[in-house]
């Protein structure tokens, strides 16, 4: 496989001082160190394994606080009513603390283990830096007609009566709090935290490896196999989700920057979200 030599680590630091780093706080920033320029693919899986690890970290502290609030309000713990309150309760908090840890605990590993990256411009770094208005632009536009398509392909071909639904999709289901929760995650979470980590993080280890066009694909496949519990059941929710994901990693390396990545997942996620709760 052919070697993209402007993407091997830098033999001097490109950055010497924590204020080279734009838009993170100097009291973040840990010592520069040689060893966080050799940021590879199992450095990025790393964060990936914590990624995953936090989520289910997340959950567990979740149903075992409601539990414990269930049990002192003279709940039996062994009834099948109260495992049914406790799914009922959780599923909004788990989902929201759940991710909001994963991102923290993302960009706590990213600091430590590839703090310089965030200067780093190219295929190399983490995309953390500008684009173009053109580039905005398309990256909404895109993700708004793909969004459009998807909700049409939906009210042509529904999902089948007695299918299967993710957890996400329960959600989306159900009015009130849990709705509520589910587009709060789908706007502001996913897009941010999802693209920092795969279209970032992963994407950056694997091509300063492996080449552009190998990380692209080992990133998409994650990304896809990520999101098989609320695709599985249904295809054209799994093909959705992969032309977003290719689109999103197309947009990452051709700008040159993250944040067109951002716009078409959260232009997409808003209009799904529109989609239904003026279909409700």
């Amino acid at each position: 496989m052919t070697e993209f030599t402007e993407l091997a680590p830098p033999t001097e630091p490109r950055i010497h001082s924590p204020r080279d780093v734009p838009g993170i706080p100097r009291v973040l920033v840990p010592p520069p160190s040689p060893a966080q320029y050799s940021f590879g693919p199992m450095k990025a899986m790393l964060i990936f394994g914590l990624y995953v690890l936090a989520q289910f970290a997340g959950g567990f502290l979740v149903l075992v606080g409601i539990s414990i609030r269930e049990v002192l309000r003279g709940g039996n713990p062994v009834g099948a009513a109260f495992a049914d309150t406790i799914m009922r309760e959780a599923t909004a908090p788990l989902l929201v603390i759940s991710l909001l840890l994963s991102a923290v605990v993302v960009f706590i590993a990213t600091l430590l283990l590839a703090w310089p990256l965030f200067a780093e411009h190219g295929f190399g770094g983490l995309g953390w830096n500008a684009s173009s208005g053109s580039w905005r632009g398309f990256a909404i536009a895109t993700g708004l007609t793909l969004a459009l398509v998807w909700i049409l392909i939906t009210r042509e071909f529904p999902l089948a009566p007695g299918s299967a639904l993710g957890p996400l999709a329960k959600m989306a289901a159900q009015a009130g709090l849990q709705r509520g929760a589910w587009a709060l995650v789908a706007f502001f979470f996913a897009p941010i935290t999802e693209e920092f980590l795969f279209r970032g993080v992963l994407f950056a280890g694997f091509a300063r490896r492996l080449g552009i066009v190998a990380a692209a694909v080992i990133v998409t496949a994650l990304f896809v196999a990520l999101h098989l519990f609320e695709t599985l059941a249904y295809l054209p929710a799994a093909i959705a989700v992969t032309t977003m994901a290719t689109i999103a990693i197309l947009l990452r390396i051709r700008s040159g920057s993250l944040l067109p990545s951002i716009l078409v997942h959260a232009t997409y996620n808003l209009t799904v979200v529109a989609g239904v709760y003026l279909s409700h």
